[in-house]
């Protein structure tokens, strides 16, 4: 692709975000995303064949440039905690440009499939990060030797959420995923010696 062409693909995937997250998928429309990226309509269907092919893309991006961030800095020699937080404020960060309305797309029923379909192969890659996090926190003596790795990690993956910061933020919680990771590590953390 030419970089024009790639601009104008990162304008319209941009502008679809912003609105599918503000309006969810059935209200969202064609022509605003095309206003909000500043082209035309049909300029959008020489880029996406449909509305669920862009919410499909615009998806991906989200899940690719997570798993980037989390790429270009390892973390070798870091603790579990400051490796959790990482991701935590990646995902934080994330959340607060996508909006508060980003539930809209987790609970309207027509798209659950196009974003089940969004998240599986992100999940893998994640659930595979986070587990050798976790194994490698026990294996430290950060966690506790007792843990069921997998379930554990299922957890820790999943806890960010929009529900979440924003009501924590409404309580005037300062950092709340460093607050909430504290409250988990609690939980999982090596027992003190008796």
């Amino acid at each position: 692709m030419s970089k024009i062409r790639d601009e104008r693909k990162a304008a319209i995937l941009l502008a679809a975000r912003n609105e599918f997250c503000e309006k969810g998928l059935d209200a969202a429309s064609m022509a605003e995303i095309a206003r909000r990226a500043g082209i035309g309509k049909s300029t959008i269907y020489e880029y996406f064949t449909s509305k669920d092919e862009l919410l499909q893309q615009a998806c991906a991006q989200v899940w690719d440039t997570i798993l980037e961030e989390l790429e270009q800095d390892s973390g070798e020699g870091d603790t579990f905690r400051e490796r959790l937080l990482r991701y935590y404020h990646i995902v934080e960060r994330i959340i607060e440009q996508l909006g508060g309305n980003l539930t809209l797309l987790l609970t309207n029923d027509p798209i659950r499939d196009t974003l089940c379909e969004c998240v599986e192969e992100f999940q893998q890659v994640l659930f595979r990060r986070i587990g050798q996090a976790v194994s490698d926190g026990v294996v430290s003596g950060e966690l506790s030797p007792d843990l069921d790795v997998k379930a554990v990690t299922v957890l820790l993956t999943t806890l960010p959420s929009p529900i979440l910061l924003g009501s924590m933020r409404r309580v005037g919680v300062e950092h709340p995923m460093d607050q909430v990771l504290d409250m988990v590590l609690q939980g999982i953390g090596k027992p003190a010696k008796k």
